[in-house]
């Protein structure tokens, strides 16, 4: 093996670990994403559900004391 041989092998081994960092680095933050866009749809249905609490609990109560 030549020498321009072994630094092409170790440039492709050098790509390889760069693309997978890249690789590791864009599946931690689609991570954050995915978790703040959980995080989000749970506040949302807990915001739903307090406002439904809200605005029909006092007439539930009204109408089952009569």
């Amino acid at each position: 093996m030549s020498e321009r041989d072994l630094d092409t092998s170790e440039a492709g081994s050098d790509e390889n670990a760069l693309s997978e960092t890249a690789m590791a680095e864009r599946l931690a933050r689609q991570r954050k994403r995915s978790i703040a866009i959980g995080l989000s749809l749970l506040f949302l249905a807990v915001l739903f559900y307090l406002v439904t609490l809200v605005k029909f609990g006092s007439a539930v109560t009204e109408k089952a004391g009569s």
